[in-house]
């Protein structure tokens, strides 16, 4: 009993770390131009949750309405989530991979300190939602209680609400798997629960891309898109590589011998994570090499599943008198991994600490895809190190504008923007995300207001110039307001 509550307990701790260095501001991109925004508004209608993949913003929403203290709120859901997500992966490493308590630990902590989970718990809510209701969905499927397992129905649906990732993750796995069944028995998926849920994943996700094409979000399922096309897929690749290397090495001894099932599923979804983005298959508006981030639970399984089987061999050479080079090979094996694990804990650590002003070493090789990784954990739109001086500004710029002035912000600012008062009814313009000069400069030629942006342009988000038609009216800290147009 003491693994899984281990397990729990460190999870848990090792993401309150950047919380606690961060506090009171939570880390993560989307926490301030997406999650903040839904939570100040009405709890959204069931066809929004649906068709938008909105049930993250029915429970930050729903929570909000309760206790309107935002920050409090998104840290408190990204422990949770860590701590949740290692108590499931220990129980799906027993239940169904088959480990014994020490490995299932070990998977529970390869999971909690590796990039790809560190990039999910920094602002990628709505996947982590995704991928909790995922993993119910196996340990449900691998009950021997037959009520239990038809607990899966309900939650494809709630992965379907979540993220499309995890359910396109989620289907496939399950499908593979009713294929492996359909070749022992051509009668074993009659009334098969998993074989169903995957159907019932199919036909949710299908109308709801449907609903989404209609609203003009998303293309259309039967169309074959060049969203991201090959560039996005090499990329996601060369991702995949720089965030999970030491998981990825050990890959290959995990099929050393006759495949289990379930490690022929994360096989084939794995071919499927590289493969899909690389043709430039686009079902969402959202980058097609996302599927490479759910590549941390399975990676994680089979890491663990290598240590077993090399393990395994080696009791099976000293049962037949195996020589001493053999012996050394395998201890060289174990130290292999065990200095993979230190690497995976201590990169892990040094990034959770991190700042994009002073990155950790390993994280500035990951410069080059910094969309897909910040260089640094201790950040949000900006440096949590700047980010009290920018509150600062949006709140005295809403106290003591002119009242009905326009204030133009892009969506890097927009959702800390609506956090605070407005007694002068300014009218506040989400001018989308600001990604280069030329957006900021659009600002010149538009009806004459006011725009916030850094002092002295440094180029965060593609910006290295202020426009010329920008009047500095008060700043604060590295931050300005500045009349436009």
């Amino acid at each position: 009993m003491a693994f899984p509550i281990l397990a729990v307990v460190i999870a848990a701790i090792f993401r309150a770390v950047p919380v606690l260095i961060a506090w009171p501001y939570p880390v993560g991109y989307d926490t301030t131009t997406a999650y903040i925004i839904q939570m100040v508004r009405p709890i959204p209608s069931l066809y929004f949750v649906f068709s938008q993949q909105g049930l993250h913003a029915v429970i930050l929403s729903a929570v909000y309405d309760v206790y309107p203290h935002p920050f409090v709120i998104l840290d408190a859901f990204a422990v949770a989530a860590q701590a949740l997500l290692a108590l499931e992966i220990y129980a799906y490493s027993r239940k169904v991979a088959g480990l014994d308590a020490g490995l299932s630990f070990l998977v529970a902590m390869i999971f909690t300190f590796n990039l790809l989970t560190m990039r999910l718990l920094w602002d990628q809510y709505r996947m982590d939602l995704g991928l909790i209701f995922v993993l119910a969905i196996f340990l449900a499927l691998s009950s021997k209680e037959v009520p239990i397992r038809w607990f899966a129905l309900p939650l494809i649906f709630l992965v379907v609400i979540s993220n499309a990732e995890p359910t396109v993750f989620v289907v496939l796995t399950l499908l593979v798997f009713s294929v492996a069944k359909l070749r022992m028995n051509l009668n074993s998926l009659k009334g098969d629960p998993a074989f169903l849920t995957a159907i019932l994943g199919i036909a949710l996700f299908a109308l709801q891309l449907e609903l989404m094409s209609s609203a003009q979000s998303y293309v259309p399922l039967y169309q074959i898109s060049s969203i991201g096309g090959n560039d996005q897929g090499i990329n996601g690749l060369i991702f995949l590589v720089y965030a999970a290397w030491p998981m990825l090495i050990l890959f290959p001894f995990a099929f050393r011998r006759k495949l289990e099932y379930h490690t022929i599923w994360f096989f084939v979804v794995l071919a499927f994570a590289v493969g899909i983005p690389a043709t430039g298959l686009g079902i969402t508006k959202e980058p097609t090499d996302w599927l490479y981030w759910m590549m941390n639970f399975p990676l994680a399984v089979v890491f663990a599943q290598a240590l077993r089987r090399k393990s395994s061999d080696q009791r099976e050479k000293l049962a037949g008198g195996a020589n001493t080079g053999s012996t050394q090979t395998d201890r060289l094996f174990k130290r292999a991994a065990a200095a993979l694990i230190a690497f995976l804990v201590i990169s892990s650590a040094a990034y959770a600490v991190s700042s994009p002003l002073l990155p950790s070493p390993y994280s500035l090789f990951a410069i080059s895809y910094a969309s897909d990784m910040p260089t640094g954990y201790l950040q949000s739109t900006v440096p949590i190190s700047e980010e009290g001086e920018l509150m600062a500004l949006l709140n005295s710029t809403l106290s003591t504008l002119p009242r009905n002035s326009t204030l133009y912000l892009g969506e890097q600012f927009y959702g800390l923007s609506l956090l605070f008062p407005n007694p002068n009814s300014i009218n506040l313009i989400f001018i989308g995300r600001i990604s280069s000069d030329a957006n900021l400069s659009r600002l010149s030629d538009a009806s004459a207001g006011y725009t916030i942006w850094w002092t002295t342009p440094n180029g965060w988000y593609g910006v290295s110039e202020i426009p010329p038609g920008f009047v500095t009216i008060s700043q604060r800290g590295p931050f300005s307001l500045y009349k436009t147009g």
